[in-house]
């Protein structure tokens, strides 16, 4: 999904066509279709893949480079394997301290806003391209200037995520927390 078309506080609009948000692509070279819009439909310079676990954690990653020497897309695997639990759910992932988890949500903002600069195209996800993607795409908006209603309208869609049905709707369990954690970073700003 394009992140382009919001309005930013400054009245202008995010471009279309720079940034992209979606699922894991693994299966592209068997899809020709889809790999035909990648490539030149939106022309997608960057595939940035958010999929790990952090070092030391039992069982492996599910990311892998789906793309062949002959592609022109760059495959970038940036772990984001923290976002915001929620006390209730048991994850199999170690915790890691918050301020670790904001630290690499940070570069990782900061290398997006660099590709962009070099006027590149990213394509980037998770899994499901739910939980990290949205929390990612939220932040970006949000440092864009997007209003609070607005990002939470686009992170609704988040909650039509084929495996995360119903989890995510900013009136549920995760899209709460995570606002919270965010705003003990700016508690009297946007």
């Amino acid at each position: 999904r394009d992140l382009g078309g919001w309005k930013a506080a400054d009245g202008r609009t995010i471009r279309y066509g720079k940034l992209y948000r979606g699922a894991r692509v693994d299966d592209i070279q068997s899809n020709p279709t889809a790999k035909e819009i990648f490539l030149n439909e939106l022309g997608v310079d960057i595939d940035l893949d958010l999929r790990g676990l952090p070092p030391g954690s039992q069982g492996g990653s599910a990311e892998k480079n789906p793309w062949t020497s002959n592609d022109p897309i760059q495959y970038v695997n940036i772990q984001l394997w923290h976002y915001f639990h929620h006390q209730a759910v048991q994850y199999p992932v170690p915790e890691i301290s918050e301020g670790e988890s904001a630290d690499i949500y940070q570069s990782t903002i900061r290398t997006i806003i660099g590709w962009l600069k070099e006027d590149k195209v990213v394509y980037f996800h998770c899994h499901g391209g739910s939980d990290r993607t949205g929390t990612l795409a939220f932040l970006i908006e949000g440092l864009l200037g997007v209003s609070e209603e607005d990002l939470s309208k686009d992170y609704e869609v988040t909650y039509y995520s084929g495996s995360n049905r119903k989890r995510n709707s900013s009136t549920g369990w995760f899209y709460k927390p995570m606002i919270k954690y965010i705003r003990t970073f700016a508690p009297n700003g946007t």
